[in-house]
């Protein structure tokens, strides 16, 4: 009886001296992929204008100034006259950057006037491929936990057509996420998803095998299956617009195929 007394004295002491212990206290702490990202974005037209060191190529940068969560992806752009205000692409830019993604619009100094026969195109379409890698060089240093993989190269027409050509046949481009080809094209044997949209009447297949539009994407069907059902191309109801030319109303189209190729 009297252990049993001691025992039970010793159990109230140790349920007293619990109680009087502070509790842990856990704090719910979250990925960086679903914490809640407050950052001041740098809207246009207060975009960065930055000026890359091989070949002083400028280029306009959308992101944000600083980053609370992940990076969703790079987006490299430029047009086909290689300037850097058409509200298309700024468009595009903007609304990825308030999504997280880095956004760099392009000057290259690929110049289409001068390409008169293929030796030609070649020597423009090397200088795009020179400066889109040099400014991806530059985001990598600057962000340095991006990668190819979330990357996706675009341009208009002239642009396009030529990372269409260099994504067939160049080595750097084999590892980024994809194309975003606006108002031009490439081969039915491309190896990357594309994102394209044409308008009617710009979606033939030209001399070099290059496809456009609903025409790409049958192509690429045809080709290549696992490829075409990761691309999304288009060809614009003539109501839109028709000929070779972009429309500035195709901006949410980019915005929303980039957005869930990347995320």
């Amino acid at each position: 009886m009297k252990s049993l007394f001691l025992i039970t004295i010793l159990a109230i002491n140790s349920l007293l001296a619990f109680s009087q212990t502070k509790p842990n206290v856990y704090v719910k702490t979250y990925k960086s992929s679903t914490a809640p990202c407050v950052t001041v974005l740098l809207k246009a037209p207060n975009a960065i204008l930055n000026t890359s060191s091989p070949n002083s190529i400028k280029y306009r940068l959308y992101a944000a100034s600083s980053f609370k969560c992940n990076i969703n992806g790079v987006v490299l752009l430029s047009n086909y006259d290689a300037s850097l205000n058409t509200t298309l692409l700024n468009n595009i830019a903007q609304e990825l950057a308030n999504n997280y993604f880095i956004v760099a619009i392009i000057e290259h100094r690929g110049n289409q006037g001068n390409v008169q026969d293929n030796n030609t195109w070649v020597a423009e379409t090397n200088k795009i491929d020179t400066d889109y890698q040099n400014v991806w060089n530059e985001l990598k240093i600057k962000y340095p936990t991006i990668s190819k993989n979330k990357t996706v190269v675009g341009g208009v027409s002239f642009t396009g057509f030529a990372l269409g050509s260099l994504a067939l046949n160049n080595p750097w481009y084999k590892d980024l996420k994809g194309l975003a080809l606006i108002a031009s094209g490439c081969s039915k044997y491309i190896t990357l998803p594309v994102v394209n949209r044409v308008c009617y009447q710009d979606a033939e297949v030209d001399a070099e095998g290059n496809n456009g539009g609903q025409n790409l994407q049958n192509a690429l069907q045809a080709s290549n299956p696992t490829i075409a059902t990761q691309s999304t191309c288009i060809t614009e109801s003539s109501n839109v617009c028709t000929g070779h030319k972009d429309d500035p109303s195709w901006a949410t189209f980019f915005i929303t195929k980039l957005q869930n190729w990347l995320h």
